[in-house]
């Protein structure tokens, strides 16, 4: 074999063997032939097969965990490569005598004018083969049989055009039909021309994947055979080397179209998945196994089943063809991730957002790399350099930094718990930001930058125990907090107030950080603190809403009542007939406010009642046009000014709710009171009404609640709502 590794000849040994010795405790069996072997579902754990064959062995369902398999030659045994080298060349075979026939028809061509319906075959299979080798060559397979297929009709009107053009220049006389013949003869052609090319790039694939033998200059070899051979056995003698050329032509496309799929992974991949998938079958199976913690260092993987294995910690530094092997969706399913865990240089590389959950990748060098928002959750990283490294956003759950080199890492926002092992890391200074802020700060820890971490800072800065963050939406309430905890507490008696890590406002929610023991559930925990904080303060809106609703009530009982008391004072200066007529004389009163009277006067009774501007005492109703005098207008405007105060000093009510308020006590200051409108009650109505909610979402018992209420009905009374 390869590399340090010693390597002596192989000692052939069966499964039985392998069984019972390891069953009496032997568990190195290095440098054994174990071709063709099978050990489904045998537990072999700890196993060393370091330098041995284990081609065409199945460990299927095994465990396998913790085994040693170093430089180990994984694969097809030489019986199942040459099986499948023989089928390859049937397939190039097939695909050659598929494009000799289907180019048959072109030999229309040949046989001139006169053939009309190969004619016209032969011109629209020529212009399609073009544009599907021209599109294929440069987008893909699938590209080009749609690029096919979609100008397919344009291609038939083109071709039946020249056509026609010739007839008419050549035979102006005839009057047969070629149409239909030959436009099913170009179909046809067309169709087995892009059958053949991919049968020939899927022979060839598989060739490659077997291991590149034999070379591809050696299917040129045999295509140029079998195109010469093929052609003059179904052309006729005057004609038939003029198909030999584009046969050959199509069939060294497809060959080469096999290296560029090879190497190109994201163009048409299912070629070369399909072909390997086809080779596995018969390769080495750890299908279903456990494979945690195993070694495949140098190994040869080429044509080995690793899908639904189980390969945390599994080590494959520096083994090789794993490209060729089939890996289902596992870290070594994507190219980048796959090159990371064998090569371990990942220096300046990104790898951001992808899934390296349980790589093994200690000793790697992934300093100045991009992980931004990957899956590094139960990865093993102990040794490596981070140095520079952008973690932002990353998973690093039950992830090992032991020994690694952290200095300038960028951790923004990444996620770590007590599973996450940070012991002995070598970390000068970090910085909590992504990107430099508007001031050009990165946000280095420590923030002097003439000084940097003492040993074990990093850790004990970063070390989590068993921290919950609950984040609790809604109106910022202590009230409310203090209720969640107290039901937290009475549900989980291990919980305390001693539990509280730290209590941290973020615009209008609050960050709770509760160091919950182990045997809690954090679900039910974070479940709990939330619903006991929603419905309190749903019921605290609720209580408000109703002290609220009794509180207007009551104010206006009490202008009710004061209006009552002043009106009845200006009543005792009037003089009233009781014959229900009118008094034209006005009346001086002592008071701040000019009535002209229109009074109608019944029988006097025991009752006041005040609705708006009318007064009902009993059977007589006494009807008031009020006039607002300058003073109105002056005490209209104070109140408004005193609103527009409280509102500025509110220190509790949040910057757009105030200017809405603000703006609104402006649009009131526009409202004449002397000369009131139907359309400037219905505008300062509406004013109103916004004020009232903005009031009614603010914490109870504030300054501003109190005043403003009394303020807004004394404008209601003003402006004659009340």
């Amino acid at each position: 074999m390869r590399d340090e590794f010693s390597h002596v000849k192989c000692t052939t040994m069966d499964s039985k063997t392998v069984l019972e010795l390891y069953s009496e405790g032997k568990r190195d069996f290095s440098h054994q032939d174990l071709r063709g072997q099978n050990f489904k579902s045998k537990d072999l754990s700890g196993v060393i097969l370091t330098n041995s064959d284990i081609r065409g062995c199945s460990f299927r369902n095994a465990n396998l965990k913790g085994a040693e398999m170093k430089a180990v030659i994984g694969g097809l045994t030489l019986k199942s490569k040459v099986f499948f080298t023989v089928c390859s060349w049937l397939l190039l075979a097939i695909g050659v005598s598929t494009l000799s026939f289907s180019l048959f028809v072109i030999s229309g061509i040949a046989y001139g004018i006169n053939n009309l319906n190969d004619f016209a075959g032969s011109i629209i299979s020529l212009a399609g083969t073009v544009v599907f080798l021209f599109v294929t060559l440069r987008k893909g397979f699938v590209y080009g049989v749609t690029v096919s297929i979609v100008l397919t009709p344009i291609n038939i009107l083109i071709s039946v055009a020249v056509v026609q053009t010739l007839i008419n220049t050549v035979i102006p006389d005839f009057k047969g039909d070629f149409y239909s013949l030959g436009i099913a003869e170009g179909f046809v052609s067309i169709t087995g021309i892009i059958l053949g090319f991919l049968i020939i790039t899927f022979g060839s694939t598989v060739i490659h994947t077997l291991g590149g033998f034999p070379h591809r200059h050696f299917h040129v070899a045999c295509s140029a055979v079998l195109s010469f051979s093929i052609s003059k056995y179904i052309f006729p003698d005057s004609i038939w080397l003029l198909p030999v050329l584009p046969i050959l032509g199509i069939a060294v496309l497809g060959i080469r179209y096999s290296f560029i799929s090879f190497h190109a992974e994201k163009r048409d991949a299912w070629i070369l998945e399909s072909s390997i998938n086809m080779v596995v079958s018969q390769g080495t199976s750890f299908l279903d196994s456990n494979l945690e913690d195993a070694d495949f260092t140098a190994s040869d993987l080429r044509n080995t089943d690793f899908r639904a294995a189980s390969i945390d910690h599994a080590c494959f530094y520096r083994a090789k063809n794993l490209k060729l092997s089939r890996t289902g969706n596992s870290i070594l399913s994507v190219s980048s991730t796959r090159d990371l865990v064998v090569t371990k240089d990942g220096y300046g590389k990104s790898y951001r957002g992808l899934n390296l959950e349980g790589a093994h990748l200690a000793g790697s060098n992934l300093s100045k790399s991009d992980l931004e928002h990957a899956n590094l959750s139960g990865a093993l990283l102990s040794n490596s350099d981070l140095t520079g490294a952008f973690l932002t956003e990353v998973q690093a759950i039950g992830c090992d930094f032991t020994n690694s080199q952290m200095t300038g890492v960028h951790i923004q926002a990444w996620n770590v718990d007590e599973s996450t092992c940070l012991e002995r890391v070598d970390c000068n200074y970090i910085y909590l930001l992504s990107e430099a802020n508007d001031f050009g700060s990165w946000e280095r820890l420590p923030y002097d930058t003439q000084t940097i971490f003492e040993e074990g800072d990093f850790e004990k800065m970063h070390k989590v125990l068993n921290t919950v963050n609950v984040l609790l939406h809604g109106k910022v309430s202590s009230e409310s907090l203090l209720v969640a905890l107290q039901q937290l507490i009475s549900e989980e008696p291990s919980v305390s107030y001693d539990s509280i890590q730290a209590i941290e406002k973020r615009e209008k929610s609050l960050l709770v950080k509760l160091d919950i023991p182990h045997e809690v559930d954090k679900g039910k925990a974070e479940r709990i603190l939330k619903q006991a904080y929603s419905s309190d303060i749903t019921a605290r809106e609720q209580a408000l809403l109703l002290e609220s609703e009794r509180n207007h009530s009551k104010d206006l009982k009490e202008i009710s009542t004061q209006f009552a008391a002043s009106l009845n004072g200006f009543l005792s200066n009037i003089t009233i007939s009781s014959n229900s007529q009118v008094l034209p004389n006005s009346v001086s009163m002592n008071n701040t406010n000019d009535f002209s009277r229109r009074i109608t006067i019944g029988d006097i009774g025991k009752n006041l009642n005040i609705d708006g501007s009318s007064l009902n005492m009993g059977n007589t109703n006494v009807q008031i046009a009020h006039r607002a005098g300058t003073t109105d207008n002056a005490s209209f405007n104070d109140l408004l000014s005193r609103l527009n105060y409280l509102f500025e000093e509110e220190e509790g009510i949040p910057d757009e709710a105030k200017a809405t308020a603000l703006n609104e006590i402006q649009n009131l200051r526009k409202v004449d009171v002397t000369q009131l409108t139907e359309t400037s009650k219905n505008y300062s109505r509406k004013s109103l009404r916004i004020l009232r909610g903005l009031i009614g979402e603010l914490p109870t018992a504030t300054k501003l609640l109190e005043e403003t209420n009394k303020i807004i009905l004394a404008i209601s009374t003003l402006l004659g709502f009340l």
